[in-house]
């Protein structure tokens, strides 16, 4: 596993509806405290991930590199995982609470969080599911409109192939809401 910088990650301000916040001061994480981070993540140690989020947010900025050297986040590794979902949940909504810029960052595939929550696959239920959608959208309202992954795909896109998701309305009302607050 290696170390990338963060901006190697971050989409282009042009590329963004909306700007999330500055981030809190970034205590620097070697190389091996991000090794042991995405390992926790790996092994499902939700609990010792969010208490290492919990002393330093920031450190949720960070990249990982997984072992096929793709990208990653600890809030992609978190909606990815088969692990806990209320600690999972948890640990996103603790990392969105204090360090919302994360939500713009994509992975090594270019997907955003919403991205990938957005899949059918996601090993978590409904209403958990639903409920961190809208903490990502808060965190970064263009987000449901935003390109990514290898097709090419909006979250919207995601989440209308396939079976119809009971939250699918007010999802669009909520990213109609989204842009016409980004465009006035």
């Amino acid at each position: 596993m290696s170390y990338y910088p963060l901006e190697s990650l971050q989409p282009e301000p042009s590329q963004l509806h909306h700007q999330a916040p500055p981030p809190p001061p970034q205590r620097d994480m070697s190389r091996e405290e991000m090794d042991e981070i995405f390992h926790l993540c790996r092994k499902d140690e939700w609990h010792g991930v969010l208490e290492r989020v919990r002393q330093n947010p920031p450190m949720a900025l960070n990249p990982m590199i997984m072992d096929n050297h793709i990208a990653t986040t600890v809030v992609h590794q978190a909606i990815t995982s088969k692990g806990e979902t209320a600690v999972r949940a948890d640990v996103i909504s603790t990392i969105l609470r204090h360090t919302p810029e994360s939500a713009t960052i994509k992975n090594g595939y270019g997907s955003l969080p919403i991205h990938v929550i957005a899949q059918r696959n996601t090993k978590m239920d409904a209403q958990t599911k639903e409920r961190l959608i809208f903490e990502l959208v808060s965190a970064f309202p263009g987000a449901l409109t935003e390109e990514g992954g290898v097709g090419k795909r909006t979250p919207l896109h995601i989440i209308f192939t396939g079976t119809y998701h009971r939250s699918s309305p007010r999802i669009v009302l909520l990213a109609a809401n989204t842009r016409s607050s980004t465009h006035t």
